[in-house]
This record gives C-alpha cells, sequence and structure tokens, in this order.
C-alpha cells in the first residue's frame, strides 16, 4: 500500500505560465487559495525527513528548491534519496532521459496524455514504473509508438527565472 507523506498545493509567487502548468497538470484554479511555500516549508522538511526519496528527476527537484530555498530566505532541505529516471536509464539500456511517460507506457501503464495529466498521475507513473523495475518487467520498445522526437524529458531544460512557480 502506497500512502502520500505531504500532498500539498502551494501558491506560487507569480501566475504559471501556459508552459509550466501543462507540465504539471496544475491550473490557476488549484493554487489561488493554497498557502505560500514559507508557509510550508517547515512541514515539507517534516515529511521528508528520515525518509529516502525517490525522483524522477531528482537533481532537477533538488535544484528547484534550492532556488526556492534561496529566494524566500530558508534553511535548505537535505535530500537523500535516488533518482528513478537515471536507475530507469540503466535499466532500460537508454543513454537519453526517457520521458516517464514513453516508459510507464512501455511497461504497459500509460499516463493520460498532457494536458490532462497532473503530478498526481506522474508519481503513479513512477510508483509502477518502480514496481516493473523490482519485478524484471521491460515491455519492448515495440510496445511504444515510433519516436517523434519527443521522447527526451523536458523537465531538465533551462526555465526562466520568471517562469518558477514559487
Amino acid at each position: 500500500m502506497h500512502r502520500a507523506v505531504l500532498d500539498q498545493f502551494v501558491q506560487p509567487s507569480q501566475p504559471f505560465t501556459t508552459h509550466i502548468s501543462r507540465i504539471n497538470g496544475i491550473s490557476h484554479q488549484d493554487v489561488e487559495q493554497a498557502p505560500l511555500i514559507p508557509q510550508v516549508w517547515e512541514r515539507l522538511r517534516e515529511a521528508i525527513q528520515g525518509r529516502y526519496v525517490l525522483s524522477y528527476n531528482l537533481d532537477f527537484d533538488m535544484g528547484k528548491l534550492k532556488e526556492t530555498a534561496r529566494g524566500h530566505h530558508l534553511e535548505d532541505l537535505t535530500i537523500i534519496g535516488e533518482c528513478l529516471m537515471q536507475r530507469a536509464m540503466l535499466y532500460f539500456d537508454v543513454t537519453s532521459y526517457p520521458k516517464l511517460e514513453t516508459l510507464c507506457r512501455r511497461i504497459g501503464h500509460p499516463l493520460p496524455e498532457q494536458p490532462g495529466q497532473t503530478a498526481l498521475d506522474r508519481a503513479r507513473g513512477q510508483i509502477d514504473l518502480l514496481e516493473a523495475m523490482a519485478n524484471a518487467i521491460n515491455g519492448t520498445i515495440s510496445a511504444a509508438p515510433p519516436s517523434t522526437g519527443s521522447d527526451v524529458d523536458r523537465e531538465d531544460e533551462p526555465v526562466d527565472l520568471d517562469d518558477l512557480p514559487f
């Protein structure tokens, strides 16, 4: 059984761009009444303290958390964990950064298409991917549609600092 240790929307310091909203599946209406990041920072720290964090692009996520801490004069979070994307690259023997949705489709657990894909969908996809790897399921290349050149995850692309949600 899987359970969330923290399920919290945070109000961005500026409105989401269409690009960011499409990536994370979160709309302005989802966050307009949410608390600001400084109000939930300690709860986030408590949620990850003593836990091994698994993230599908841990370096990206840690970088964004560091930028957020710096921008709000908050204490950095200590994260001990692993990058599921890097492990999946080894497991599936791919050399470019695979999109989570591509790997989920490959293992038979497709994610909803964007922009209908939410952060919760991505979290469930990461669990499905981890379980597939633990059970030696790797799907087949033919299980995925032909590549359109967009099977590389764009989460690690440079983001204009003005686009940062917190």
